[in-house]
């Protein structure tokens, strides 16, 4: 649902340049981009505060790293939803890049994920280990949250609740490759988790 503009202009903050909508994404967020400033704007509706302040929370971590990453300027919640403005990164998104340009690109996409991947998972604060995570999908194919969009292709036609069902089964497997093979990894947005 879009959000409506008297709350955009509370939310948002004012500054040299202007906010412009930025299409894509896949969050349900609105998110806009002020060109004058290199800064980006998520703004979310009040259902999801609780959300948007635990990616505010991982990006503060993440910014502390090596690694390039969106550093948080501003943070601002209301009773008619938040907003979370963070520096632009410098650079062009790979969905932008032809097929040359992406394999010039790939080596600096590669040993990014190597530098993600060689953070310690015990030094990250944030849980996404199956422990934390099975009891959530379990709940949103029981509530029917499921939003089948954001499923693979090949399983959007699968109902929820036989795709539980395959992971169930597989999930002593899991537990234990997850035992030897932890790694920090984005998660959503810029959001990072062990």
């Amino acid at each position: 649902m879009p959000i409506r503009s008297s709350i955009l202009a509370e939310l948002l903050p004012t500054g040299s340049g202007a906010w412009e909508p930025v299409a894509g994404g896949g969050s349900g967020a609105s998110v806009f981009y002020d060109c004058g400033e290199q800064r980006y704007a998520k703004v979310v509706s009040p259902e999801w505060v609780a959300e948007l302040a635990a990616e505010r929370d991982r990006s503060v971590w993440f910014s502390q790293t090596d690694i390039p990453s969106p550093r948080v300027l501003d943070g601002r919640d209301t009773d008619s939803g938040a907003a979370l403005v963070t520096r632009a990164v410098p650079g062009v998104p790979a969905s932008d890049l032809d097929a040359t340009a992406l394999r010039r690109a790939w080596p600096s996409v590669v040993a990014a994920v190597r530098a993600l991947h060689g953070l310690a998972p015990d030094q990250c604060p944030f849980d996404r280990t199956l422990a934390q995570m099975m009891p959530l999908a379990r709940s949103s194919v029981a509530e029917s949250r499921v939003v089948v969009e954001f499923l693979p292709e090949a399983l959007q036609r699968t109902p929820p609740t036989q795709i539980l069902e395959e992971i169930e089964t597989e999930l002593p497997v899991r537990l234990a490759q997850e035992r030897t093979q932890l790694v920090v990894a984005p998660t959503s947005g810029t959001s990072y988790g062990a």
